[in-house]
């Protein structure tokens, strides 16, 4: 393999990676969202406008962004391309979806858009009409073949427009994630992999963002769906040889189903060169690989629903997703927004099974207030355990990043035992009327910091009049926003009391907005003697 440069540290521990949406976003390649934009107007450039499918497509796309925006919501998060492909799906099959009998109808596009066949009678209809003009029967027997006609028309639709829309996008995913930029930045997966010889990489994109960096660096990578056949195991050949193997979870753009048909085709369920051929088996799917660009049926998952779907290679990933955990004692994550229930139980179930393991998290839209799984990683893995009980280190770290600019850091640094902020706070000048006080960090970045004043201690009548920027000449306030603050940084603010800066004390909140969390630290300022002391942290 060829040099690297940003060499990743070499360490006892066993790392796995896995990737989410954001990790390819670096690559030029859209997130969820923009997927979506991208296929709307890659179908409206394709068709006709006229198009049954496009019209549909419109609908859908349309109706969801309404429906979120109607409840208040950020109308365009509902443009999310997993749960279109969820909805595509479901409208297409909705008569027999388990929640039809409670429905008493569907919007009226729905139906608007979709196909309503009617009876293929034309040689009796044109026979009966041709009676009925050259006068040798009556019109009665036409009104009855248009009522059928319009009680046809007036049946729900059978939804093929959603099954050939579904058609339509699922080739356009695969041309438009296809088309990626410079994917260097993902070269310290493959120091990584040099380094602790060999690297399990699970990932959530369909995209070939790492298969292209190993190719760029001269690394070897395996996906194990080569010699894949259903109902088998993956299988990595020469695994001790190989740099890096990639699980797919949720398929490839490269990838490609292919029918397995009784009669047509001898099967093979296992790999290898001793598998025995079958001349009699079930219908299955295998998956052979091919040109992105011109893949018309891509194994991939796509949809919320359908993660975990019976067909092609999920189970078997997912299976060796888990067994790659096993062999790892820390999980680097990489942006990924905890939203897939299934990932989510494999690695719940994973750091609760060994005391040892820790999780890394690089992902620069971390929530301040997080929720829902991201609550319980928190809650779990780093929060306080109370205050009767003996603080433990935290098993997970959050570095608010993107994965060009922090993937080497993820890599290299897990958990530390100390705290995730690390500020002081000292007088650095005193004038008459004013003090200059200086915030240093000694500790991760933190993302936003701001000074308060609180309450006064001893004197009643001693209040602070205000912050602002020394010597800036602008109004004292009582908060004063002091930004992003990186480690080994310092900010500088001046502080003004009622009284003067010759006696009293004052209380001063510093609050912290750190990668997992709001933290306050409280400090007493004694005018008197110039001196600074932090009381216990509160509020965490």
């Amino acid at each position: 393999m060829m040099s690297l440069e940003n060499e990743v540290a070499v360490t006892k521990e066993r790392v796995a990676v896995l990737l989410g949406a954001g990790a390819s976003v670096d690559a030029g390649l859209p997130a969820t969202n923009g997927l979506t934009e991208q296929l709307v107007r890659e179908v409206a450039s394709d068709l006709s406008s006229n198009d049954s499918v496009v019209k549909a497509l419109n609908f859908v796309c349309s109706a969801m962004i309404g429906y979120r925006g109607a409840s208040g919501g950020d109308p365009y998060s509902g443009l999310n391309v997993e749960k279109m492909f969820s909805a595509i799906r479901l409208l297409s099959s909705r008569l027999e979806h388990e929640a039809s009998p409670f429905l008493s109808s569907w919007l009226p596009g729905v139906e608007a858009f979709d196909s309503h066949p009617v009876s293929s009678r034309d040689e009796e209809i044109t026979r009966v009409l041709s009676r009925a003009l050259m006068g040798t029967s009556g019109f009665g027997s036409v009104t009855g073949y248009v009522t059928d006609i319009v009680r046809d028309l007036r049946k729900p639709g059978d939804g093929s427009v959603y099954r050939e829309l579904e058609r339509e996008l699922l080739p356009r995913v695969c041309k438009v994630l296809a088309d990626h930029h410079d994917v260097s930045y993902l070269r310290p997966l493959a120091s990584l992999a040099k380094q602790q010889q060999g690297l399990d990489i699970a990932t959530l994109n369909y995209d070939l963002t790492v298969e292209s960096m190993c190719e760029q660096v001269g690394a070897s990578v395996q996906t194990g769906i080569a010699a894949w056949s259903p109902g088998s195991p993956l299988v990595f050949k020469g695994h001790d040889m190989a740099d890096i193997r990639l699980l797919k979870l949720h398929g490839s753009i490269n990838w490609s189903y292919e029918e397995q048909v009784p009669g047509s085709a001898e099967f093979s369920p296992s790999a290898g060169p001793q598998s025995e051929v079958l001349e009699r088996f079930i219908r299955t799917r295998s998956v052979k690989t091919t040109d992105p660009t011109t893949n018309r049926n891509p194994a991939i998952v796509i949809g919320d629903r359908e993660k975990l779907g019976g067909g092609g290679p999920t189970l078997a990933l997912m299976r060796e997703f888990e067994a790659s955990l096993d062999r790892a004692n820390r999980l680097v994550v990489v942006g990924y927004s905890f939203a897939d229930g299934h990932i989510n139980a494999v690695i719940r179930n994973w750091i609760n099974t060994g005391k040892d393991r820790t999780i890394t998290v690089l992902d620069p839209f971390w929530p301040s207030s997080p929720t829902g799984f991201q609550a319980d990683l928190v809650a779990g893995l780093v929060a306080d355990q109370g205050r009767h009980r003996p603080t433990v280190p935290p098993k997970m770290n959050v570095i608010k990043k993107s994965a060009a600019s922090g993937l080497h850091e993820a890599l290299s640094e897990g958990p530390t035992a100390g705290p995730d902020t690390n500020v002081s706070l000292s007088i650095i000048d005193k004038d008459e009327s004013y003090l200059t006080l200086e915030v240093r960090n000694a500790g991760p970045d933190i993302h936003g910091i701001s000074l308060n004043s609180v309450t006064v201690a001893g004197n009643r009548e001693q209040t602070v009049v205000g912050f602002r920027a020394p010597r800036s000449g602008a109004d004292y306030d009582q908060r004063i926003e002091l930004g992003h603050l990186s480690r080994g940084s310092v900010a500088q603010v001046e502080v003004q009391s009622i009284s003067g800066p010759n006696h009293g004390r004052s209380e001063l909140t510093l609050i912290c907005y750190a990668s997992l969390g709001q933290r306050q630290h409280l400090f007493e300022l004694d005018w008197t003697t110039s001196e600074v002391s932090l009381r216990p942290p509160f509020g965490r």
